[in-house]
């Protein structure tokens, strides 16, 4: 069932479909629920992947917009310049739930993260320009858990755990076992080979 084997990138924050934003500081008060829109990496002018001299400050709830027009409460390092977040911090979305705590880069997640996306699904691991990239591991709401490499977002390679003792480790293409893999299921068969 393909359903399944859905990835969290197909459910992610900032994972499947491109919007730019511009950073924004706001000072009002938090108010209201919203939904985060879903989103893949748009190549948002703002992000500088070279070493520059960039000044910061330390904030406490502070509320912010981020830099894809997102609102919520930050803890953390910002940007002195406009306002987003630069180094540690954590930012609590409106929408209930949703969150990322770990390393950030000109407003966007880069380096190590923890993020949840309000439904129960939650990822620890690398990030880069928003996308899970590197290793990381993602345990889903309803009880499956993903251990691997992503690469800009998609699942790479790894295993994936079930919660009736099935796993696939293995390669994995858009969110479904593709390529060289093995399966084993609760009642010790298993099979290896091509999917």
């Amino acid at each position: 069932d393909a359903e399944s084997y859905e990835s969290y990138d197909s459910k992610g924050l900032r994972d499947t479909q491109g919007h730019a934003g511009r950073s924004t500081h706001s000072s009002s008060s938090r108010s209201g629920h919203r939904s985060l829109p879903s989103r893949k990496d748009s190549g948002n002018s703002n992000f500088s992947s070279t070493l520059r001299e960039v000044s910061v400050t330390h904030v406490s709830d502070q509320r912010l917009t981020d830099s894809f027009g997102e609102s919520g409460v930050c803890t953390g390092i910002v940007t002195v310049s406009d306002g987003v977040p630069h180094g540690h911090g954590r930012f609590d979305y409106d929408k209930e739930g949703c969150f990322y705590e770990g390393e950030w880069r000109d407003g966007r997640w880069h380096g190590q993260g923890h993020l949840g996306n309000g439904a129960g699904d939650v990822y620890n691991g690398c990030l880069e320009r928003d996308l899970k990239h590197g290793m990381g591991t993602m345990d889903f709401a309803d009880g499956r858990r993903f251990q691997g490499q992503y690469v800009f977002g998609e699942m790479r390679e790894g295993t994936m755990t079930y919660p009736d003792g099935n796993s696939y480790k293995g390669q994995w293409r858009r969110g479904l076992p593709h390529g060289q893999g093995q399966s084993r299921f609760a009642d010790v068969s298993w099979y290896e080979g091509s999917f």
